[in-house]
């Protein structure tokens, strides 16, 4: 699955309420642009943030690849010229905007150094359909989380199934939901208790995926040794990437979460955790790498951030000074 982000016009409604989006395959000269071009690359179950007056407004899935047709509505009269591509697509609105100020700068140094949809100073850069590195991606639909919106979930649950995999859409759903066969396999892998507490009620416990979601394949998300059986506090942390576990088993704390943070939430810094499988040390991995890349770019936000005051303090004092 790929992430992608739309920037929309005065089509924003129209689009909405059509299910699509739409792009010219050439401008007036017979020129073409890369983010028009990336239309064709889009593929089923991609996601698309949808971006509308400075903020994320809905995500997308993609449910066919884009095929040549005209302008679905003459509205869009800023594209009189020629065939375009069309993608159809469902749209979930956010419940609240996500506006670019709020979570640009936490990501702008991801972005790609050619065709980036954003600029050096985090404000969009002007074109339509851009793509969005995974990390990226992740980060925007952990803030979705934060509000409730599963857009993960909401995509993935239509995801093909691979071929040869003996999995059902049925079976995915429920593994999404922390249900169904992925749960029991959990419960029967870890049996039946938190991986770290040893707490063994079953409504205390929640089946988490090491490997996330939205960048595993089907047979990964139905995968036990891809799972971890974990009290709600340490579900949380693990999936915020706080905290993660290292080759044998000791739990490590992310750099911008301290033993002392870790305490008052309840969490044993010097817990650690029985590896019974090395699919779960590779998936574990993974998760590390995504920990650290989190991590560090929140330290070195804190590190701007605080510089910022500092020479403002500085600034201040040397105004102050002059006035004198």
């Amino acid at each position: 699955m790929a992430f992608w982000i739309v920037y929309h016009g005065k089509d924003w409604n129209r689009a909405r309420r059509g299910g699509y989006l739409w792009a010219p395959k050439r401008g007036r000269n017979g020129q073409t642009q890369a983010y028009w071009a990336t239309m064709e690359r889009v593929r089923p179950g991609d996601l698309i943030f949808s971006g509308a007056n400075s903020a994320l407004r809905a995500v997308a899935e993609a449910t066919l690849p884009a095929y040549s047709a005209e302008r679905p509505d003459p509205m869009d009269n800023q594209f009189r010229y020629g065939n375009g591509w069309r993608l159809d697509i469902t749209f979930t609105d956010l419940l609240q905007p996500m506006y670019y100020r709020d979570w640009v700068p936490d990501v702008l140094g991801e972005m790609p150094a050619l065709h980036s949809p954003f600029q050096s100073g985090g404000g969009p850069n002007q074109g339509y359909l851009y793509e969005l590195p995974n990390s990226v991606g992740e980060h925007i639909i952990h803030l979705a989380r934060q509000q409730g919106v599963d857009l993960a979930g909401q995509a993935n649950e239509v995801a093909p199934v691979p071929d040869g995999a003996e999995t059902t859409r049925q079976q995915i759903v429920a593994a999404r939901m922390g249900q169904g066969n992925f749960r029991k396999d959990l419960l029967i892998w870890w049996e039946g208790s938190c991986a770290i507490l040893g707490t063994n009620r079953p409504e205390l416990l929640r089946a988490s995926h090491i490997k996330p979601w939205s960048s595993s394949n089907n047979v990964e998300r139905l995968d036990p040794a891809n799972g971890l059986l974990l009290s709600a506090m340490y579900d949380a942390a693990f999936d915020a990437l706080l905290l993660s576990f290292a080759e044998d088993g000791a739990l490590m704390l992310a750099q911008d979460f301290s033993t002392e943070e870790a305490a008052t939430a309840g969490i044993d810094s010097t817990a650690r955790i029985k590896i019974k499988d090395p699919k779960t040390a590779s998936y574990l991995a993974e998760h590390r790498a995504l920990m650290a890349a989190r991590s560090t770019r929140s330290v070195a936000l804190s590190k701007l951030a605080e510089d910022h005051v500092n020479a403002s303090i500085h600034n201040n004092k040397m105004k102050h000074k002059n006035a004198q």
